[in-house]
């Protein structure tokens, strides 16, 4: 039996994206991180859906931003924060 390979879709693409975007939350909630930190991050990941739904304008979108890495940039953020009161550093 042979095998043909099937080009992956743009949807299937950007749907795995979205999953990965939204492991980044997930994550989150297992840190702890407040509903405010998960709440700021589902919102960049919805503003990124909906500009990158837009033909070529979405793609020019994309480029500046980053709604992974604004959502990592929280993360660290919050961590920060949560260590800095509880007297951590490192």
């Amino acid at each position: 039996m042979r095998m043909v390979p099937v080009p992956l879709s743009n949807t299937s693409c950007s749907d795995a994206s979205a999953a990965l975007s939204a492991w980044t939350i997930l994550e989150a909630r297992k840190l702890g991180l407040s509903a405010a930190v998960q709440g700021r991050m589902a919102w960049n990941l919805l503003i990124d859906a909906a500009a990158g739904s837009v033909p070529i304008l979405g793609d020019l979108f994309d480029v500046g931003f980053r709604a992974n890495t604004k959502n990592l940039a929280l993360i660290h953020r919050a961590l920060d924060e949560r260590d800095t009161l509880s007297g951590r550093t490192g």
